[in-house]
């Protein structure tokens, strides 16, 4: 029988694991969302119905145009109310079906990474790499957000907006393009020049934030005042500061221009809208009611048109790299360490010319070391700092694979030692905020078992290094 193949990941598989998290919850929130997008479009419709009821009321006061305005106004408070309760519905569903799958998502990262050999967690990129991943393993459902934001949020108020105008007189969709042009425009500018300025914003504020690490890390602080360097330094960082102050000033000012261009561009956009508007009303194309609800409603198309072209596309592509480094590191098969083949039990263990050395390092951490381990040896291994004592142990332990010389295990060569077959403390044997029991468990990988059969491991343990064992929880 074949096995099957290896599942390949990519952006619309990410986006489908997203999905089956809980596809009910992920259809009610957009279902949700779709029909409070086009309640919001309907507003627009039922505002201009209660122009026009208005100015008949004003042209023939009578009960029964009372009434129907009474009726629309109703109605259109149902549709704003409506949609912004439905909005509130989709905030709460959005924010239950984040905290889930960051927690999918954190446990398949945290899966691929623990097949990755140990040595891998001591490369600086390699860590990079997981960190990276790991921010794009919670940026999954996010980047999946602005998609879906987009057709089920933007794209139905659009729509249900052009159908509303183009009923009106099908001219009237020109207000799309006067709105997103400016939008488009602006944005272009605005991003040319404030990557510029970050790129020349770097090297002052380098420069004052490392003089200002000199005069108050506590790296640092020792030295620079036994060193009598802290004078030296403080006009350093004054001198930096000052550069850097000038530099903001200049960037400010360009800032400011930029603003006042964009909202210039934004103005005339807006202004041609409402003559145009106004040009049909004087001629007869639309009425006064739909003048009202369309210049009501101008400003909210322009700030939605704004938040879907440039702040949503800019979140989406600001997370695209950390998504694409997860995918990269759930696709890479060959940070997967091996199974050990070594056995469970053995009476025998003999490593051979073994040598090691940790990655991007110009000397070897242990070269061609020897020795053998039999049953019921006790063994102490001495030496000074840096001379191999902690990585010899992780060998020993399997954590590490030698990179030369073998592993005998009752003359039987193997790629590494078996977790199962130890048990090991370090010298920071408290590192985790737990008590020492739980951290002797937490070394065997064993938190799962019975409660009190772990306390009698522990106290034979601790009995070997002649310790007492309490029995309590803060032993």
């Amino acid at each position: 029988m074949k096995n099957p193949p290896e599942k390949t990941y990519s952006i619309p598989s990410i986006f489908l694991e997203v999905i089956r998290v809980n596809p009910i919850v992920f259809i009610l929130q957009y279902v949700v969302s779709i029909v409070s997008s086009v309640l919001m479009g309907l507003f627009i419709a039922q505002l201009q119905k209660v122009f026009n009821h208005a100015a008949a009321l004003v042209a023939a006061p009578s009960q029964n145009t009372i009434q129907v305005l009474l009726i629309a106004l109703i109605v259109l408070f149902l549709f704003k109310y409506g949609s912004e309760g439905l909005q509130i519905l989709n905030g709460y569903l959005g924010h239950v079906y984040y905290n889930r799958c960051a927690l999918h998502f954190m446990a398949l990262h945290n899966q691929t990474v623990s097949k990755a050999a140990a040595v891998t967690f001591e490369d600086e990129q390699n860590l990079a790499l997981y960190r990276k991943a790991l921010d794009g393993a919670l940026e999954s459902r996010g980047m999946l957000h602005v998609v879906m934001d987009i057709f089920t949020v933007y794209l139905p108020y659009f729509a249900t907006v052009a159908v509303y105008l183009a009923n009106q007189d099908i001219s009237l969709l020109i207000i799309f393009p006067l709105v997103a042009a400016p939008v488009l425009i602006t944005n272009q500018i605005k991003k040319r020049i404030n990557a510029k300025v970050i790129e020349e914003a770097v090297l002052p504020q380098r420069k004052k934030e490392e003089y200002a690490r000199y005069l108050s890390d506590s790296t640092f602080f020792k030295e620079v005042r036994v060193s009598s360097l802290f004078t030296y330094f403080y006009e350093k960082y004054q001198s930096a500061r000052e550069d850097y102050n000038r530099f903001h000033i200049l960037s400010d000012r360009k800032k400011l221009f930029l603003d006042l261009t964009t909202k210039i561009v934004t103005l005339a956009g807006f202004l041609i809208a409402v003559v145009f508007l106004m040009h049909r009303m004087m001629n007869g194309v639309i009425s006064i009611g739909a003048f009202g609800a369309i210049f009501y409603s101008l400003d909210e198309v322009y700030s939605l048109m704004n938040e879907v072209l440039v702040s949503r596309m800019a979140e989406y592509h600001a997370g695209l790299p950390t998504l694409k480094a997860f995918i990269d590191m759930l696709n890479d098969k060959t940070i997967e360490t091996q199974p050990s083949n070594a056995p469970k039990d053995f009476t025998n263990l003999s490593l051979e010319n073994v040598s090691f050395t940790y990655p991007n390092a110009q000397q070897a951490a242990l070269n061609n070391i020897s020795f053998t381990i039999r049953k019921n040896d006790r063994i102490a291994i001495v030496g000074h700092n840096g001379s191999g004592k902690s990585t010899l142990a992780k060998i020993l332990i399997g954590l590490y694979q030698p990179m030369n010389g073998s592993i005998v295990m009752d003359g039987k060569t193997v790629n590494r030692m078996n977790s199962e077959n130890v048990s090991v403390m370090f010298q920071n044997f408290n590192r985790y905020k737990e008590t020492v029991l739980n951290n002797i468990r937490i070394s065997e990988l064993e938190l799962d078992a019975d409660l009190q059969q772990e306390k009698n491991r522990a106290g034979e343990m601790l009995e070997k290094v002649s310790l007492e064992f309490a029995g309590q929880d803060d032993a």
